[in-house]
C-alpha cells in the first residue's frame, strides 16, 4: 500500500475523514459558448479558452500540493 493509505488506515480508515470539494472552476469554453452562441463555431477561441481553463486548474492543483 501507499503511505497515505497506510496513514489513513492507522487513523481509522478513509471514512473517518471529511471529504469535500475545495474549489470549483469555471469552464471558460462552455461559458463563452453560452454567452456568445453566434461565435460558438470559432474553434481558435474555443481552444484558447479550453487551455486557459486547464492552466488555471493546473495552478490550483500545484498550490494545493
Amino acid at each position: 500500500m501507499r503511505p497515505l493509505y497506510n496513514r489513513a488506515r492507522d487513523l481509522g480508515g478513509l471514512e473517518q475523514f471529511n471529504w469535500n470539494v475545495p474549489y470549483t472552476q469555471v469552464n471558460h469554453e462552455t461559458a463563452f459558448m453560452l454567452n456568445n452562441p453566434n461565435l460558438a463555431t470559432d474553434n481558435k477561441r474555443r481552444l484558447i479558452l479550453r487551455y486557459f481553463t486547464q492552466c488555471e486548474l493546473y495552478v490550483r492543483e500545484q498550490a494545493l500540493i
